[in-house]
């Protein structure tokens, strides 16, 4: 990749932007809208409801109330994720597997010329209402939630950052709760270190980041590794960073906002409900409080905010990238399944519960090694799916084909019972659970081609494809490109 601006992945949410715009893919309302009542709704259309075609990121630029704009949907599709790496579609798990192996450093500015502090907010400037955070679930949610913001806590005893991606309500001018969601979350871990100690937990809250940061933000990695130096790994050029004003902690330099503070042991209050990835509101209950200190800002800066609630949403995207973007490096480098081609989520599916792994041929003994070891490793999977090369993992009416025609479900699905998940769906309530880890099982599924297997009932590719070559002298409709049209990956497997 040659090193000129046009093939470096963008740097802030601001250059981003401008390259969607540039392509076509930034949709842009001038009209008013309203934060906590059209917002979101109008996201939510434009994502699911407008033609494929169609579909675009959305930058609110007259938020009522509000100088600030806001930008919505810009990873709702592998293309625009793949763009914001500056890579293909098809590469982007290789440069996940290079982030993994070896991690980037961040490069340190000066807090003179980080451009997250161009204004900021202490004492009495500071008012978290000020900021256009939206009601992402007008009518259900309590109030307003950054969706898409970076918390940045560190290790007492080493040092080391970590960063999450959890939901925040705000809870007035001044505080806001950070909704971990499990004990088990590297971030809570480090604040209960802290709060053990009898010392507040530094929090740095960042709303707006360069997009790989975002994308590292939502990894799950091993404890003690910095997703500062993912990120970069990941841009494939160092994460500038600032200290904090507040806070001992490195801050992303090129961010659009950051909120610093602290959060004190045994400082609790309410918190939720909230449309969560999984598809339905969960509950409120209680989550740490955390007192604002400083609120620093870009001159013009933006806010971010992904769509979350029912899948398929950017929100689910970044996500299914953080789990899969690593687990496939630990499968292909670590455990050696070199047959692995690709990975995703069931389109749809909630959370993370539907797995799909596309594999070479591959013997049953290897198969059933590789589905082995998926029923044992725990991100919330409760179905896991092998599928052939021929079969496009995005695409429903593919995977359907496979699941009805190349399976035999007295053989070819295996139930392991007495797992467990953490994310609390329809059958965790349908079994009255009390609380996480919930009671749980994995189907494991191969939907390959076994022994003998006929030829697909479709024209030869040859005739398909001069077709396609000559489709304008027909002065038809335009067709999909080649290589997404599930109809020329048939025939070319």
């Amino acid at each position: 990749m040659t090193d000129t601006k046009a093939s470096l992945a963008p740097e802030n949410l601001a250059e981003f932007l401008k390259l969607l715009e540039e392509e076509g893919n930034l949709l842009t309302i001038e009209k008013p809208v309203d934060k906590d009542t059209e917002l979101a709704c109008i996201a939510r259309l434009c994502a699911d409801s407008l033609a494929s075609r169609k579909r675009q990121a959305v930058l609110f630029k007259n938020v009522s109330g509000f100088k600030m704009p806001v930008a919505v949907g810009l990873f709702n599709y592998k293309k625009s994720y793949a763009r914001a790496l500056a890579c293909k579609t098809e590469e982007i798990f290789e440069r996940w597997s290079e982030a993994m192996k070896s991690q980037l450093p961040p490069q340190l500015l000066s807090n003179s010329t980080a451009a997250v502090y161009e204004q900021v907010w202490q004492a009495s400037e500071i008012d978290l209402l000020k900021l256009p955070v939206p009601n992402w679930t007008p009518g259900k949610d309590p109030g307003a939630f950054f969706s898409s913001a970076c918390v940045i806590t560190k290790d007492l005893d080493s040092g080391v950052q970590n960063m999450g991606v959890y939901r925040i309500q705000i809870k007035g001018p001044s505080s806001l709760t950070v909704g971990f969601g499990s004990e088990n979350q590297h971030g809570c871990i480090q604040m209960r270190k802290f709060h053990k100690s009898g010392k507040p937990c530094p929090v740095a809250i960042v709303a707006g980041s360069t997009p790989a940061v975002l994308f590292a933000a939502a990894a799950k990695t091993a404890y003690g590794i910095d997703e500062l130096g993912v990120a970069g790994r990941l841009m494939q050029r160092p994460v500038k960073v600032a200290t904090g004003l507040k806070v001992d902690l490195l801050i992303p330099a090129e961010s659009e906002i950051v909120i610093e503070g602290f959060i004190d042991p045994d400082s609790y209050t309410s918190e939720g409900p909230f449309g969560e990835a999984l598809g339905i509101m969960s509950e409120e209950g209680k989550a740490p409080l955390m007192r604002v200190e400083s609120i620093s800002m870009r001159k013009n800066a933006i806010m971010h905010g992904y769509i979350q609630q029912v899948p398929p949403s950017e929100g689910h995207l970044v996500w299914q990238f953080g789990v899969l973007g690593p687990l496939y490096y630990y499968l292909k480098e670590k455990a050696g399944f070199l047959m692995i081609k690709d990975m995703g989520i069931a389109p749809g599916s909630a959370g993370l519960s539907y797995l799909l792994v596309q594999i070479s041929p591959s013997s049953q003994e290897e198969k059933q090694r590789l589905l082995s070891l998926l029923s044992k490793l725990q991100f919330g999977q409760k179905f896991v799916c092998l599928l052939d090369e021929d079969i496009d993992i995005a695409d429903p009416l593919s995977i359907q084909f496979a699941l009805s025609s190349r399976v035999n479900p007295e053989h070819d699905i295996k139930y392991i019972t007495g797992t467990t998940i953490y994310q609390a769906d329809y059958s965790v309530y349908a079994e009255k659970s009390t609380g996480a880890p919930f009671r749980s099982a994995i189907a494991l599924i191969d939907a390959t081609k076994k022994g003998r297997a006929p030829a697909i009932a479709l024209p030869s590719e040859k005739y398909m494809k001069a077709v396609r070559d000559h489709w304008s002298n027909w002065a038809l409709p335009e067709l999909k490109d080649a290589d997404e049209d599930r109809i020329m990956r048939f025939l070319r497997s």
